[in-house]
């Protein structure tokens, strides 16, 4: 994990706005406050809560967790009553953990929320409302719904993305990925500590769409009726101020400009750069072996010119 000296914001938990921390703890010092809490913890009146997390660092604590140790999945957290921290199931005694998992098996099963068969039979089979935490949680049964750009911008930048893909039925970690896929900006790892505590934040206006940046985004889960609220129109109606590829094209142009071609590779792509090496290792290959099957490939003033068009093209997309 992260550097136990390294300091740690506080981390949103099930439940955030928690105000019972220090700003800035040691990962050490955070995690110690937990494994305290954790022995206080009583499995007949503590509150029991899941989200989406890494399967490797539950709290959140590592932003450069490998990405082949990348997993997210359900993580079940715990506290007492009236407490402000939330405890990993994986830091409680085992027969804490033990105990918290028969009380809630209900609660805590996938999907969540649902009753159990015998209570199907005991309230009458079918026709029985969804159980409070099964509306919260809005679980993923195979809906789908669609966002514009814009839609899914102000999503990630009304509420911490962890919450917020609990309540879509998602993780957050695929959020993060359509927001990456249509160039929009997310909050900064803190922001949402900064922003309660009321200190200085930034948030950054969403980028123009590019010429290749899709302005549509197909996503797994339910929007509920407050999401449905923050979003101006229709989710997925693109209004009338989106552009059209010819604006984009325009855009693309102007700030690709005018595509020079060198006369010399003083200042080649580094793609193009690598052919040049490698042409030279085999032109000194050549001059002690001068039999030597591998000739040089751009020694002909053809492929020197074709080579001097990669080249150009190659710098000016890099430009833009």
């Amino acid at each position: 994990m992260t550097n136990e000296k390294e300091t740690v914001n506080k981390v949103d938990m099930p439940q955030s706005g928690k105000n019972g921390e220090a700003d800035q703890l040691t990962v050490e010092q955070w995690l110690a406050i937990r494994k305290e809490a954790a022995l206080r913890i009583d499995p007949d009146t503590a509150e029991v809560d899941w989200t989406y997390a890494q399967t490797l660092d539950p709290y959140g604590l590592d932003p450069e967790l490998p990405e082949e140790f990348h997993q997210v999945g359900r993580e079940y957290f715990a506290r007492a009553p009236g407490s402000d921290i939330w405890v990993w199931f994986g830091d409680l005694p085992k027969a804490t953990e033990d105990a918290l998992r028969e009380k809630h098996k209900r609660r805590l099963a996938f999907p969540a929320g649902l009753p159990g068969v015998e209570d199907l039979h005991e309230r009458g089979k079918m026709g029985v409302p969804r159980s409070r935490s099964s509306e919260r949680r809005h679980i993923n049964t195979g809906s789908t719904f669609q966002l514009t750009r814009e839609q899914l911008y102000g999503l990630v930048w009304s509420e911490p993305i962890r919450r917020l893909s609990k309540r879509i039925g998602i993780s957050d970690v695929a959020i993060a990925k359509h927001c990456r896929k249509l160039g929009i900006p997310i909050p900064e790892r803190g922001y949402w500590n900064k922003l309660q505590a009321g200190h200085k934040v930034t948030k950054p206006e969403l980028p123009p769409r590019d010429l290749g940046t899709v302005n549509l985004v197909k996503m797994s889960g339910t929007l509920d009726p407050e999401l449905r609220a923050r979003i101006t129109g229709e989710p997925g109606a693109e209004g009338e101020t989106t552009e059209s590829i010819d604006v984009l094209t325009a855009r693309f142009r102007a700030r690709l400009g005018k595509v020079s071609v060198p006369r010399e590779f003083l200042n080649a792509h580094p793609l193009i750069a690598k052919l040049l090496e490698k042409d030279e290792k085999l032109r000194q290959e050549l001059a002690t072996q001068p039999n030597a099957w591998n000739q040089p490939r751009f020694d002909s003033s053809f492929e020197r010119r074709r080579l001097r068009l990669l080249n150009g093209l190659f710098l000016g997309f890099a430009k833009a």
